[in-house]
This record gives C-alpha cells, structure tokens and sequence, in this order.
C-alpha cells in the first residue's frame, strides 16, 4: 500500500508512458475550481520505487527478502509484513509495525540536481494518525482501478 506523505491518503494507481505509477491530488478534482494554495499533485513511478526499496541497505540487513529482484515477491512481503510505502515530494519511507525506515535516493547526479524545494508548511500524518486514517478506508476503495503490484 502506497500513502501519501501529505495529506494520509491512498495515492491512486494509474499507467503514464506504458509505466505504472502512483499519484495524489490531496482531494482536489478536476470537478472544483482551483485554488492559490492547491497543493502540487504527487507523482510516484513504481519502477523509481522498487528500485529504492531494493537497492536501500539498511532496509535489506533487516529484511533480507528485500533482496529479491522479482518486483511481486517484494510486493508480497510488503503486504505480508504489514508494511505501508509513504511517499512525499522529497522522500520515501517504509513504516511497518515496529520501525521506520527511511529509503536513501539513489546515488546519481541527476537526482541531487533535480529536486523540488522542500515545502515546509505542508506536515502529514504521522505513522499512528496514518495507520489509523487507512484501517477507517480499507474497505472503501474506489471503483475500477487497475490492480498493480504494491
């Protein structure tokens, strides 16, 4: 399950460039008229994601299933394990029953060069606020979406 580290909702699944992918619009529609302090929509690529968890050390010397190269099977574990992906515009953790941990970006000049400005006026939930918010909406999910991995 993927969360938002904004505002505490479920980010929506969707396909971008033949990619899945995972976005949150914080409540806005496109059935509302806009406003000067609209949040900027989220936007996660799955790929981008998996490759953090895979690939972050801390978090395979505790789990060492982490290790696996099959995105289903990390899946998997994460589901099994009770473990809830928060992503927000500057960062990735994974928040399980007994720990946080924080995923590091990937090492490239790239992404140290391309990062937005922290938005510090912006604060989301924290873990047990989280965890509480999603038990109140796990049986409510919307409609049709297209099933993915995590």
């Amino acid at each position: 399950m993927i969360c938002c580290g904004v505002c505490g909702r479920i980010m929506n699944s969707h396909w971008v460039h033949d990619r899945a992918g995972y976005r949150c619009r914080h409540g806005n529609t496109s059935a509302r008229p806009t406003s000067s302090r609209r949040q900027k929509t989220l936007y996660v690529r799955e790929d981008h994601l998996l490759d953090r968890i895979r690939h972050d050390s801390c978090l395979r010397r505790r789990h060492p299933a982490m290790r696996d190269q099959d995105p289903d099977s990390v899946a998997g574990y994460l589901r099994l394990n009770n473990m809830i992906t928060v992503c927000d515009h500057d960062h990735r953790t994974i928040e399980a029953d007994t720990a946080v941990f924080p995923l590091t970006a990937p090492t490239s000049v790239l992404t140290r060069t391309a990062r937005s400005p922290p938005n510090a006026h912006t604060v989301g939930p924290g873990p047990i606020e989280r965890r509480r918010l999603l038990r109140r909406t796990a049986g409510h999910s919307a409609g049709n979406r297209t099933p993915h991995r995590l």
